[in-house]
Parts: C-alpha cells; sequence; structure tokens
C-alpha cells in the first residue's frame, strides 16, 4: 500500500526511477514494462525496510529459518583456505539479510557500513542497526577500518561490501549495462593486499515472498603484478554477476540512483564527472 501511494504522490521519485530503468535497457523494454518496473522497484523500497522490523522482533529466529542459502559449498571452499572472505554484494532486495542469515548459521560476518554526515542521521542509524543485531565495521576512519577487517580475516571471518553505486573519487570505470560505471575498487584492493577470496553474494526475492541468499562462484584471478590491471579484472568480475542479477530481478533492485553519473572524459583523465543526458531530461 505504502509503495503505491509512493507511486502516485511522489512524481519527482517516480520519474527519476523511470529515467534510470529506461536508461539502463534502452529499447529492451516498452513504457508499460519500464512503468511496471517502476511500480515494483517503489513497493519493494517499503517492503524491504518495513520488513527488518518484523526480523528484530520475538519471531527473528523463525523468520531467518524462511531464509535460504543456494551455494553454501562456494563460501565453504573459500573459507577452506584459512584467510577469510571478502563477500560482494549490492543494493538487491533486502540485502541486509546476507548477514544476519550467514550469522545466524554460525558464519563470522559484518557489514561494511558508512555514517551519515549528519550526526542525528547516524545515532538513529546505528540504532537500526542494534535493533536487528546487525553486526558492522565502519569505512571511516580507513585506518581503523582496515585494522578491523584484517583482525576478522584472521578469525576467517566474511566482510560484506556493497559495491554498486556510482563511485564519485577513486573508482574503476568498467562495464555496467554496456556503459563505463565507475565502481569502487576496494573490494579488489583488499583481495590484492591480503590475498583474500572474493565472492559475490546476492539476496532474491521470490514471487511468494520467500528470499534466498545466493552464492556465487569465488572469482578466479590470478594477480598479474600489474595493480592497475588486476583492480580492473577483480572489479570488472564481480560487476558482471551484479549486472545479471540486476537483469534478471530488475524489480528489486534500487533505481533512486544514477549508476552512471560519473563518466570518464577521456582516455588521458578518466576520473572527472561528466553529465549524460537522456531525451532531453539530464540525470542527477
Amino acid at each position: 500500500m505504502l509503495g503505491r501511494a509512493y507511486f502516485s504522490l511522489a512524481p519527482g521519485s517516480r520519474g527519476k526511477i523511470s529515467r534510470n530503468i529506461r536508461f539502463a535497457f534502452q529499447k529492451e523494454k516498452g513504457p508499460e514494462a519500464i512503468e511496471g518496473l517502476t511500480r515494483e522497484a517503489m513497493a519493494n523500497f517499503f517492503k524491504n525496510y518495513l520488513e527488518l522490523f518484523f526480523f528484530a522482533g520475538p519471531h527473528r529466529d523463525k523468520l531467518l529459518r524462511q531464509v535460504t542459502i543456494e551455494g553454501r559449498e562456494h563460501l565453504d571452499r573459500a573459507l577452506s583456505r584459512g584467510k577469510g572472505v571478502i563477500v560482494v554484494s549490492a543494493h538487491l532486495n533486502n540485502f541486509t539479510l546476507i548477514v544476519l542469515k550467514l550469522a545466524s548459521e554460525g558464519y563470522k560476518i559484518a557489514m561494511a557500513i558508512r555514517d551519515f554526515k549528519n550526526p542525528a542521521e547516524s545515532r538513529i542509524y546505528k540504532s537500526c542497526r542494534k535493533l536487528i543485531h546487525l553486526q558492522s565495521i565502519r569505512i571511516k576512519p580507513s585506518f581503523h577500518f582496515l585494522r578491523d577487517v584484517l583482525r576478522l580475516f584472521k578469525r576467517n571471518g566474511m566482510i560484506c561490501l556493497i559495491a554498486d553505486e556510482n563511485k564519485r573519487h577513486g573508482g574503476v570505470f568498467v562495464d555496467f549495462f554496456g556503459r563505463p560505471a565507475a565502481t569502487a575498487a576496494g573490494p579488489a584492493h583488499l583481495a590484492l593486499k591480503t590475498g583474500t577470496p572474493v565472492v559475490p553474494v546476492l539476496m532474491v526475492r521470490d514471487s511468494d515472498n520467500n528470499q534466498r541468499v545466493v552464492v556465487e562462484p569465488p572469482l578466479d584471478f590470478e594477480p598479474s603484478g600489474n595493480k592497475g590491471m588486476d583492480t580492473r579484472m577483480i572489479t570488472s568480475g564481480f560487476t558482471r554477476t551484479i549486472e545479471s542479477y540486476v537483469r534478471k530481478y530488475p524489480g528489486q533492485w534500487r533505481w533512486d540512483h544514477f549508476r552512471w553519473k560519473t563518466q570518464p572524459q577521456d582516455e588521458k583523465d578518466d576520473q572527472q564527472p561528466i553529465q549524460l543526458t537522456l531525451f532531453n531530461d539530464t540525470i542527477a
């Protein structure tokens, strides 16, 4: 109900989401399909957030048992190396449940989080994490983040990194829906520094509202010694996996941000942002 109201009463958000979907799929989807996906994405926005309150309640364990894990063998194989695991995920469906579910199954896992600039918002965010028992490690300051992650890896634990948003500075340009997208290089840098395997893990919702944590095989890569090339190879690998899931479950992804906002101007300066336009609309 809230999603339907959001669709009807928020033309600005509705237009932004619709434009972003149209930009990604171009001629693959017609107006009716795009409107349907916009409705689904806006409904899922509320569904995901409100759902977390149920997982914070007295029936939390029962609800988590209803979330299944597919591909657990890939995770266990990566952990058998004894170096921990870098879990790379996306804003797909109720992605926070990845950490809650794996932790409930005995895995040592934490989610990398970024606090809000506003102190009041950060306090609320912290209270919400505590409410749902979400283990987390703050990205800033970076020195403390690296220290805490290395400690986690020594215990053969896992850090979950969400890596599907536009990166304004310091990102790596890799293909996403046929266009260069500035992508966080943190997972790749961490993997190259520690030798820790990278495992894409996505959260999907079925038509009956049952949910699945889907574990993909660890990325298969051998460092070449060229840090730039290796970073791009790893980043491109997990981005291809994320794209495949967004294509399969487009209504479950967060379309309210423009993934391609930062673009390379030319080959000499590939970190300067420019704007892309679509049908006379500037995508922000």
